[in-house]
């Protein structure tokens, strides 16, 4: 017994298996006749016949289930536990356990905080201000008591960190090697001492590098620290260091007494300041770029994480660079150009949309201004987003030209295909078809001629003239333009003769498609010849040729030619209208649109039918 609900209706249908009924709907209490298709097809999808439908039938399945009254206490009969399978009693069980561990958790989530623990390891390759990043950094977090000391806090720790040892083999270690350099923390006493924390800078890698941590008592002088120092950098013992101490983001200052007591040189002595230092000799090195840690900051202050998407990719990732918001246009161009290995002058970016996701305004390459300039729109905590674009000519010179985007189609109007081209800004329609002559494919026996036309609602235009300005072709709302090779028989047009637009159409003549075009007719011949010719031109097989229809579409109205009718020129001439332009009559192709059309609803699907 298999039943359907349908969501809009509350609707159950049945099939009584016996036969007797047929089929029946169910609406609540109501039991209602219907008929096998709509019983059927319209509970799986699909309407073959009912094409004037907007949409499918879709339905919600359940199951209604009828039960003999002789086999009711064997189908509902009591569930014992020995009708239960070991695995879910075990699976139910551990699932109560789980749960029960939550609500202690719950019950006791007052008594307890969490604690986040940084390891030094975490210190190591920081480039930025203090000893590490807050949102990059490894955190281990520990749930401990409120009420605990911190000696019960560090056993908590120290227990974690030793981990269990799965070697089977025992090792004895009965003693330490002298050389080992292994020695237990020394004693450290919070009134005279102090821990300090290094970080050295190299300029010539423009990097920083952790370099440990020391306890120093404050009355020892700040020279103490310059051999010690040396070491852990690895540089010889007696290279002149320049000490810093850093207090904040974009503000170091240098240690200038190193004679003198920690306790005097030193503002504010306490634990945890950090001592970044650097070799003395390259701090004037005139082919550094940032020869001092001082200079180093200062660029580290106006960083920021730019991400670069490809604005002819939609919804494209990106790739984020930090880079300095005091770059200039050129220097910011450099680097996305080296991280995309091209060129940079091949490369034209576009500031992000202040009210939505998206590619705004170009950037001109003479910009004046910096990348923060580029960025000031930009929301505090929204990322910050620039898009480019990578280009086939220079970026000065297409800042003298203008974008034109049209379609090229080919001798058999079977494909168009999409052309962006860059005249002169102030260029005529010349100019535009020397463009784009350079990236199109003549046919052999062609004339070698083009020419632009505009193409509106599948309906073509007029031809452009070749002086006409650019600014003066229109590219608003429907219409777009198109380029072509002019056929050999359009070069030269006699007195008896006419050029005339043709488009295709289906039933109605607001309903065109594809592709339209000019065709040459010859007063006085047959529409029989001017069929077959066209034919020949678009390439149409004899079968599918047959079921065309041709018409003359006079402001709106079809008139139905037949083959044996003869070619009138006065036909195709423009009718007085009472808009400003004169309707021009064309030539209607009526017949089936093969294109594939995309339904608007993903749902609707073809029917399941089941064969027994």
């Amino acid at each position: 017994m298999g039943l359907c609900h349908n969501g809009g209706k509350s609707q159950l249908r049945e099939q009584v298996t016996r036969g007797l009924l047929g089929w029946c709907k169910f609406d609540d209490d109501v039991v209602s006749r219907c008929s096998k298709q709509e019983a059927i097809d319209h509970n799986f999808g699909g309407h073959e016949d009912d094409i004037n439908l907007p949409v499918k039938h879709c339905t919600n399945a359940y199951m209604l289930v009828y039960i003999r009254e002789s086999c009711l206490r064997t189908v509902l009969q009591e569930v014992t536990e020995e009708d239960i399978p070991q695995e879910l009693i075990d699976r139910l069980q551990e699932e109560k356990r789980i749960e029960m561990i939550r609500r202690k958790e719950r019950n006791e989530a007052h008594l307890y905080m969490n604690v986040q623990v940084v390891l030094e390891d975490a210190f190591s390759g920081h480039q930025g201000n203090d000893l590490y990043d807050l949102d990059k950094v490894s955190y281990r977090s520990f749930r401990v008591k409120k009420s605990a000391t911190l000696q019960e806090f560090l056993e908590q720790v120290a227990e974690s960190l030793i981990s269990d040892n799965i070697n089977p083999y025992t090792v004895f270690m009965e003693t330490v090697a002298p050389d080992s350099g292994l020695k237990a923390l020394t004693a450290f006493d919070k009134d005279s001492d102090v821990l300090l924390f290094f970080k050295y800078y190299d300029p010539r890698h423009k990097r920083l590098h952790y370099c440990g941590h020391h306890y120093m008592h404050i009355s020892f002088n700040v020279q103490e620290l310059v051999p010690i120092l040396n070491e852990r950098a690895g540089l010889p013992q007696g290279t002149e260091l320049a000490l810093f101490e850093e207090i904040k983001p974009n503000l170091v200052e240098r240690l200038a007494d190193l004679d003198r007591p920690l306790e005097k040189v030193l503002d504010e002595l306490m634990d945890g300041d950090i001592i970044v230092f650097q070799r003395e000799d390259l701090m004037d090195d005139p082919s550094l770029e940032l020869p001092s840690c001082r200079d180093y900051f200062r660029d580290l202050f106006f960083r920021v994480e730019v991400t670069f998407c490809d604005k002819t990719v939609p919804s494209d990732p990106g790739f984020t660079m930090e880079l300095s918001q005091r770059m200039n246009y050129d220097q910011m161009a450099r680097a996305v150009a080296h991280r995309l290995d091209t060129d940079p002058y091949l490369l034209q970016f576009f500031k992000s949309q202040n009210y939505r996701d998206g590619p705004g305004n170009a950037v001109r390459c003479t910009y004046e201004g910096t990348l923060k300039d580029m960025l000031v729109c930009m929301k505090p905590r929204h990322p910050k987003k620039i898009y480019y674009q990578q280009l086939s000519i220079r970026i000065n010179e297409l800042e003298n030209k203008r974008q034109f985007k049209c379609t090229w189609v080919g001798e058999k109007m079977k494909e168009e295909i999409e052309l962006v081209l860059y005249p002169n800004k102030n260029g005529t329609v010349a100019d535009l078809l020397h463009e784009a002559r350079k990236q199109v494919t003549l046919s052999e026996n062609g004339s070698g001629k083009l020419r632009l036309v505009d193409v509106s609602s599948y309906k073509i235009g007029n031809p452009q003239s070749e002086t006409t300005s650019l600014d003066a072709l229109s590219t608003g709302g429907t219409r777009s333009y198109r380029i072509e090779e002019i056929p050999v028989e359009e070069l030269h047009v006699a007195e008896d003769e006419l050029v005339i637009p043709v488009a295709h159409f289906h039933k109605e003549i607001f309903s065109t498609f594809g592709i339209p075009f000019h065709f040459k007719i010859k007063d006085g011949e047959r529409y029989s010849e001017v069929r077959d010719r066209i034919q020949k031109r678009l390439d149409v097989p004899d079968k599918e040729y047959e079921k065309y229809k041709f018409a003359i579409v006079v402001m709106g109205r079809p008139t139905y030619i037949n083959d044996d009718d003869v070619v009138n020129l006065q036909d195709f001439k423009s009718h007085p209208s009472q808009t400003s332009m004169p309707a021009k009559p064309w030539l209607g192709l009526e017949h089936v649109n093969k294109a594939p059309k995309r339904s608007r609803y993903n749902y609707l699907e073809k029917a399941i039918k089941i064969y027994n």
